[in-house]
């Protein structure tokens, strides 16, 4: 596969959020921990302790790299930290994106958590769906 036929990405991933919470509090509800460690174990993902992330496979001529920002919220249980949003590049296929995204959501049998995806540097919103139709 040459990098030709991949998409370039640039974009950020926000969860989605019911139109009654306010911007300020937008975290995702997966601990920034909790996604470090599924993140950790993708095959030849490399993470730093800053947030960013770089994973590449070089036989089948792809990466992608981005940086996980965090938010400490505190309530009567102490404080923890919450992924705010990701910032993601590359030129990567749609299952390898599909890898990352199922890292940074909470994704259980009742319910996926949703998100947004703010497309860069256009700054033009888009759902998970019409974010999946860049390629097809």
């Amino acid at each position: 596969m040459a990098n030709e036929t991949l998409p370039k990405f640039h974009f950020q991933v926000h969860p989605a959020l019911p139109s009654e919470q306010q911007a300020t509090s937008q975290c995702f509800e997966s601990g920034f921990e909790e996604i470090v460690q599924q993140l950790e174990k993708l095959p030849r993902l490399y993470f730093e302790g800053d947030g960013s992330f770089f994973w590449t496979d070089p036989d089948k001529d792809w990466k992608l790299w981005g940086m996980l920002y965090d938010r400490m919220l505190r309530n009567d249980s102490g404080s923890h930290s919450r992924l705010q949003y990701a910032e993601v590049q590359g030129e990567f296929p749609f299952h390898v994106w599909q890898s990352v995204l199922k890292c940074l959501r909470v994704e259980d049998q009742s319910r996926v958590e949703p998100i947004e995806i703010l497309l860069l540097p256009g700054m033009k919103k888009c759902s998970e769906a019409e974010f999946a139709q860049a390629w097809m």
